[in-house]
C-alpha cells in the first residue's frame, strides 16, 4: 500500500514469477539481468513447475505472472499479456547419422538441405527425453500414441540444460523448444532433425489473474518480456533466397 501511493516512481517491491525449466534455463538469464539492470531494488523469486501447477498457485495467488510454453491457454480466470508460437523439434548432435556428415547448416527457422527422416526411424533411436509433465513432452506422447507410435526414452530427466550437454556427446536425440538449443545450432554443435510429415509447435505465453492488483513490479515485467520477445524475433529473421 505504501508502495502504490508514494511519490517516488521507483521500484522497490517483490515479484515472483513462474515458469518452466526450459524457458528459465535459455530465456530468463538475460530477460533478468536487464530487469534488475532497470530495477536494481526489486526482489524477484521464481517458481519452477509444469503449466498446470503453476496456473493453479496462481489462481491462489501465490504467484505473480506465469511465463510459460503450452498450448494456447483460454480460461477467463487469466489474462494472457503475451502468446507467439514456437516450433518443438527433434535435436541431435550435428554429426548424428540423421543430421548429414559434417557440421549441420540448419538455422533455427529452416530445415536440413538433407532428405526428411521418417519418424518411424527417428524414434526407434536412443532417446533422452523431460519428464511426462512438461507440456512439450506430453504432447509428443499423445501425437504419437494417435499415429500408434511410441518413445521409450533410455533416460527421462527435467534439466534441459543437461540434455543438451548429453546432446553434444552425441548421446541420442531429444525433443526440445527450439529457442532452448539456439544457440548451439546457429553454431554448428546441434542439428534440428527435419522428419517427414511432422510439425508441432506450442506458445509462449505470459498470464496474470484478472483479479490480481496490477502491481508497478508487474507491469514493468511484461513489458521488458514483450519488448525482449520482439527483439529477439527480429534477430532470428533470415533473408529470404
Amino acid at each position: 500500500a505504501k508502495n502504490a501511493v508514494a511519490a517516488t516512481s521507483e521500484l522497490t517491491g517483490s515479484l515472483t514469477i513462474g515458469t518452466i525449466e526450459s524457458i528459465c534455463e535459455s530465456i530468463f538469464p538475460e530477460l533478468l539481468k536487464e530487469f534488475h539492470k532497470q530495477y536494481p531494488n526489486v526482489s524477484v523469486s521464481i517458481v519452477l513447475d509444469s503449466p498446470d501447477v503453476l496456473l493453479d498457485r496462481m489462481n491462489k495467488n501465490s504467484i505473480d505472472i506465469v511465463y510459460l510454453l503450452d498450448q494456447p491457454i483460454d480460461d477467463k480466470r487469466f489474462i494472457k499479456v503475451l502468446e507467439a508460437p514456437e516450433p518443438i523439434s527433434f535435436v541431435a548432435s550435428s554429426v548424428h547419422p540423421f543430421a548429414g556428415n559434417g557440421p549441420s547448416e540448419l538455422s533455427v527457422h529452416t530445415l536440413a538441405k538433407n532428405d526428411p527422416t521418417d519418424l518411424a526411424s527417428v524414434i526407434s533411436h536412443p532417446f533422452l527425453l523431460t519428464e511426462k509433465n512438461a507440456s512439450y513432452r506430453f504432447v509428443l506422447d499423445r501425437c504419437l500414441a494417435s499415429l500408434g507410435k511410441e518413445i521409450k526414452p533410455f533416460l527421462e530427466i527435467g534439466n534441459t540444460e543437461f540434455i543438451i550437454n548429453m546432446l553434444k556427446q552425441n548421446a541420442g536425440i531429444s525433443f526440445l523448444p527450439e529457442f532452448a538449443v539456439r544457440h548451439e545450432v546457429e553454431s554448428g554443435i546441434l542439428s534440428i532433425l527435419p522428419v517427414k510429415d511432422f510439425h508441432m509447435e506450442l506458445y509462449r505465453q505470459v498470464l496474470y489473474h484478472k483479479d490480481k492488483w496490477h502491481t508497478g513490479e508487474m507491469d514493468a515485467f511484461i513489458e521488458l518480456a514483450k519488448e525482449t520477445f520482439q527483439t529477439s524475433s527480429v534477430s532470428d529473421e533470415f533473408p529470404q533466397t
